[in-house]
């Protein structure tokens, strides 16, 4: 499926979902690009035994001025260290599943952050359909 946030403060983020992907794009006002840093994501949804919750989502790309020396592979927050593209893309999601993300700008400097307005979009993965077989049994031909 696809869907659209509403705009806000000059953003708005378009989703595309699989059973098991979730792919997002951010639309920007060219006067929000002044000064951004990239955006700080999160992650809602409630898990099968009833409970709700919402992380952080994490991601590779650091600001040196946060940290010196990453490890490599290693995760960090978008909290501080945001996605730093207008795309991403969300492999863990569920099949048949509700989720919302959370997309908040941050601009301005690295060890200054300035946060923007978060926009926020609801999406549902895709049903997992399992294969068929069929087989044919070709006779006199």
């Amino acid at each position: 499926m696809r869907y659209k946030s509403s705009k806000i403060d000059g953003f708005r983020v378009f989703a595309v979902t699989g059973t098991n992907t979730v792919a997002f794009a951010i639309d920007s006002s060219i006067a929000k690009m002044k000064k951004l840093l990239g955006f700080h994501a999160e992650k809602e949804y409630t898990k099968s035994n009833g409970q709700h919750v919402r992380v952080t989502v994490m991601g590779f790309k650091v600001f040196k001025e946060r940290v010196e020396h990453p490890i490599a592979g290693g995760l960090y927050s978008t909290y501080d260290n945001p996605i730093q593209s207008f795309v991403w893309e969300d492999f863990s999601a569920y099949p048949n599943s509700n989720y919302t993300y959370h997309f908040t700008p941050l601009f301005d400097d690295p060890l200054n952050i300035r946060r923007g307005q978060t926009v926020s979009i609801k999406v549902k993965t895709e049903q997992s359909w399992k294969a068929m077989t069929i087989a044919f049994s070709l006779t006199g031909v």
